[in-house]
């Protein structure tokens, strides 16, 4: 059970550490992201993880961090935390949605 405990402190503090680390530019769970075709059809497939890649083809500026965390059954913090990733390597970019004057 001290090994439980242990654990789930030392994730609380790598979350805070990390949130603290992305700052601003953490994704909210309702922002929603285009993904960049031309960028990502040059990349190699091989550079990303399962899990980037599942959530990199779920980016379709429809879906929300949340709703992909739903999608692919993964917590919203390990989803934002792969949005802002590839929002730093040009991969992805936040939707902005338009002001009627």
């Amino acid at each position: 059970v001290e090994l439980a405990v242990a654990e789930a402190l030392l994730d609380g503090l790598r979350r805070l550490d990390e949130n603290a680390l992305m700052g601003p530019h953490m994704p909210d769970v309702d922002d929603v992201y285009i993904r960049d075709d031309a960028k990502v059809s040059r990349m190699a497939r091989e550079i990303l993880a399962r899990d980037e890649l599942d959530v990199l083809e779920l980016i379709n500026g429809r879906n929300s961090v949340k709703e992909i965390a739903r999608r692919t059954r993964t917590g919203t913090f390990a989803v934002a935390r792969i949005v802002y990733r590839l929002s730093k390597s040009n991969v992805v970019r936040r939707r902005v949605t338009p002001v009627t004057v």
